[in-house]
């Protein structure tokens, strides 16, 4: 079977700090739980789309922008790795190839390594099925039962716009805890199904015609990524100064895009860690082992977007330009905007 894999990309680098207070004397009054940046930024996150399938059967499903996901007949397991023959499976997507996208999702495109990559475009996939059981409930009615689906293998596909020669690799992503930025770990490329050499057309009947990077043995749910690694040493830095230290990582973050590589559709950067210089109330982004604070190329058009909550009203800052050698050092003036507002500049990125 054909493979494919799509260009685009986000980098996010978010981080949480909490500090309980303490009163004069030495007693510690109780510390109250901050909300966590995914609590603060919940409501820019995208509405998954919904599909139903029948279990045991080959079909082809296509997302709004153009995702394809092709289950086979026995992709569908019950949680024991029993292949599910029949019934209906509820499948939620979210797709994200924009970077505001992935801006508005917290996704990133660096590895948990700390390693750099140019994305093709990232997806959110969970499947379900229910059951009615053959018990009568409290309320005289048969009861349901929901069960999380897994799967052994499935066709996954990131569109473009025309064919490609570039190579693309899938990855799998991951939160290391519930309040962490996504970062992605490769897939097993020894094994097939597992690389996608150029965008081919779709190998399924449709209308009209499809051309993407298409991984035909995806072994994983959740979050997924079409990327390759960037290889690039002319990189340089990337700072926020915030107005005061009202606006601090707690409850701010900050992200780069770039979206006008040459060669490729739309790419953007950002990093895992945002280090604090209280003094001066500044935010810097470096990769997620906080060991690299070079992660941006130099020469390439960008947008700094910074988003911040306080008090539950949200802040938005931009600013755009071409990203010298000497690093993005923002002055970050942050401006009182609606979460309609801020979805409507991300859809724009």
């Amino acid at each position: 079977m054909k493979k494919f894999a799509s260009v685009v990309a986000a980098c996010c680098l978010l981080m949480a700090v909490s500090m309980p207070s303490c009163k004069k004397g030495g007693t510690a009054t109780p510390s109250v739980a901050q909300p966590s940046l995914n609590q603060l930024f919940a409501g820019l996150r995208y509405t998954p789309q919904t599909f139903t399938v029948q279990a045991g059967r080959d079909t082809a499903v296509f997302g709004a922008q153009g995702t394809l996901m092709h289950f086979y007949a026995n992709t569908f397991l019950h949680g024991d790795g029993t292949v599910i023959t029949s019934g209906t499976i509820t499948i939620q997507l979210i797709e994200m190839y924009k970077p505001g996208d992935m801006v508005a999702n917290r996704t990133t495109t660096m590895t948990t390594s700390g390693q750099l990559l140019q994305s093709g475009g990232e997806v959110y996939i969970t499947a379900s099925m229910t059951t009615t059981s053959q018990y009568i409930g409290v309320n005289g009615l048969p009861s349901n039962t929901t069960e999380t689906v897994l799967v052994n293998k499935y066709g996954l596909g990131f569109p473009q716009t025309t064919a490609s020669t570039t190579t693309m690799q899938l990855f799998y992503g991951n939160t290391n805890n519930p309040d962490s930025v996504v970062t992605w770990d490769a897939a097993d490329t020894s094994t097939p199904g597992k690389v996608a050499h150029g965008a081919d057309s779709c190998p399924c009947p449709r209308a009209i015609p499809w051309y993407g990077f298409i991984f035909d043995s995806t072994g994983n749910l959740g979050l997924l990524n079409c990327d390759h690694f960037l290889h690039d040493t002319g990189l340089t830095s990337v700072s926020a100064i915030l107005p005061d230290s009202t606006f601090n990582p707690s409850n701010t973050q900050v992200f780069v895009a770039l979206p006008s590589i040459p060669g490729l559709l739309e790419t953007a950067f950002g990093d895992g860690l945002q280090s604090y210089n209280a003094s001066i109330h500044m935010i810097t982004l470096s990769n997620f082992l906080g060991n690299k604070i070079n992660i941006v190329p130099i020469g390439i058009s960008y947008k700094l977007i910074v988003i911040s909550c306080k008090a539950n009203q949200l802040y938005f800052y931009t600013q755009s330009g071409t990203i010298p050698s000497t690093g993005i050092h923002a002055t970050a003036t942050m401006a009182p905007m609606t979460q309609s507002a801020i979805s409507s500049q991300l859809a724009g990125l």
